[in-house]
């Protein structure tokens, strides 16, 4: 009975020892070595090649051809020796590691990698498969859980697809945490509107958790767009997008870009982008558009003012407008003011042809018979006492803010600016023939043109206290909120 004790021992012994075997599992070159691991020379003068083993056990001593002694960094060991060289240095092919605890391991270079002899100074990474008894210094504790972490930060934070080896992983604010088993793996990270990411990582035993910080690549494509004629409307695939010039980001794809500016000919061409490209395009000047237009009046000789402007008298052909709407304004002494907005095209001359009333009021103030006669029709561009909206500047201001509506696709297009506006008072505080001097953008002038015809009476303007026919400019801005 006593023999079977002892044999029962002897068994459990070589169990236990078993267990606790140290084992060579790679061998290979590499360049990582912290600063203070200088190198050593052999006696002949022939560079130590440096040896990284890669065990966290105290107390290990090394044997065969070492040059000095090894040196512990928490939980690996540099060891230096022979390096070969003909003629001058053997070199050194295998060593023997004595760790407390377990049998001495020869380690044979070329047992385990394809490497014979160690070179001179060069450096190499020994990995150990390390018992968890000699890994946790007590005979029991925890199992080796098989692998570890791979820990993934990505920017950006939301509507990420992120993959390990092909499965999904759930993500939260841009991080993902996934245990994996100790070998190579696979990640993957794409977002809309991002270039996807993908790579590789080792799980190693011993090691410690693998993290990856990334940060997506816009995939949209940077775009500024430039036209060489001032107030060219840019639109991009029917899209109105801004006026002289316009910068932004676009998906990659083709598009169609028009430049467009009334009385000229429109611009048109189509362009691609590419993913995270960035790109100028400019819209060469141009080509203006000319149409003619014939003033001629009764009598002759009036003075002609175009969009503001003096252009001569009548009677007069102009060929050097611009294909599209102008004001033309005709005055001469002792007759009434004509005012007309023409339309005009390359394909028609227009023929303003007017006859000029006489301005009875300048006949009888100049014989003395009426002072500050009622019944004039002139317009006068200032007088003596200015028409008021009720109430003054402020109640003016207020009602254009109550009553002003922005359009919709002028919001959309954030298309912002003021609108000068002129309109006639008349002698009964009625507001007339409201029309445009200064335009924005069809809608918002079409808007501004609305607001204004539908404005209460004013008080009008006064000659020598006797109201009178008067103009009356205002500016209606359309700004959006930021």
């Amino acid at each position: 009975m006593r023999l079977i004790f002892s044999v029962i021992l002897l068994a459990l012994s070589c169990a236990a020892a078993q267990a606790q075997q140290l084992r060579a599992l790679s061998f290979q070159p590499t360049s990582d070595l912290p600063n203070g691991k200088l190198s050593r020379q052999d006696f002949n003068g022939v560079p130590a090649a440096i040896v990284k083993v890669l065990l966290p056990v105290e107390g290990v001593r090394f044997d065969g051809n070492l040059i000095g002694e090894p040196m512990f960094d928490v939980n690996q060991y540099y060891v230096w020796l022979e390096g070969y060289r003909e003629g001058v240095s053997p070199g050194t092919r295998e060593f023997d590691i004595q760790c407390p605890g377990v049998e001495t391991l020869r380690v044979t270079f070329a047992d385990i990698s394809d490497i014979t002899l160690l070179s001179p100074g060069a450096i190499y990474e020994l990995r150990l498969d390390v018992p968890d008894e000699l890994r946790f210094a007590r005979s029991s504790g925890p199992k080796d859980a098989g692998g570890n972490y791979f820990a993934l930060s990505v920017t950006p934070k939301s509507n990420l697809t992120v993959r390990v080896d092909g499965q999904l992983v759930e993500t939260d604010k841009g991080e993902a945490t996934v245990f994996c088993r100790y070998g190579d793996h696979t990640y993957s990270v794409e977002a809309p509107g991002y270039m996807a990411d993908s790579g590789s990582f080792t799980i190693t035993k011993g090691g410690d958790k693998v993290v990856r910080d990334i940060s997506l690549r816009s995939s949209k494509a940077s775009v500024t767009i430039t036209a060489a004629t001032p107030g060219t409307v840019i639109s991009l695939n029917g899209q109105r997008r801004g006026e002289g010039s316009w910068s932004g980001t676009l998906g990659a794809g083709t598009y169609q870009l028009e430049g467009s500016l009334t009385g000229h000919e429109p611009y048109r061409a189509s362009f691609d982008l590419s993913e995270s490209e960035s790109r100028t395009v400019e819209i060469p000047a141009l080509t203006p558009i000319y149409a003619r237009l014939d003033v001629t009046c009764k009598p002759n000789g009036a003075d002609i003012t175009i969009d503001g402007r003096p252009a001569g008298t009548t009677p007069q052909v102009f060929t050097d407008l611009l294909e599209g709407r102008h004001e033309v304004s005709i005055s001469k002494d002792g007759y009434q003011d004509i005012r007309r907005i023409v339309t005009l095209s390359a394909s028609q001359p227009f023929v303003l042809s007017e006859t000029m009333k006489e301005d009875i009021t300048a006949d009888t103030r100049a014989v003395g018979v009426i002072s500050g006669n009622t019944d004039s029709d002139k317009i006068f561009e200032s007088v003596e006492q200015q028409a008021q909206f009720p109430g003054g500047k402020t109640a003016l201001l207020k009602w254009l803010s109550s009553n002003l509506r922005y359009p919709e696709a002028a919001q959309q297009n954030n298309i912002q600016g003021r609108v000068l506006v002129k309109f006639i008072i008349e002698k009964d505080g009625t507001v007339a023939d409201p029309v445009i001097i200064r335009g924005v953008d069809p809608d918002l002038d079409k808007e501004a043109i609305r607001v204004i015809r539908s404005m209460p009476r004013w008080e009008p303007g006064k000659n020598n206290g006797v109201p009178a026919r008067s103009y009356f400019t205002i500016p209606i801005g359309f700004k959006l909120q930021q």
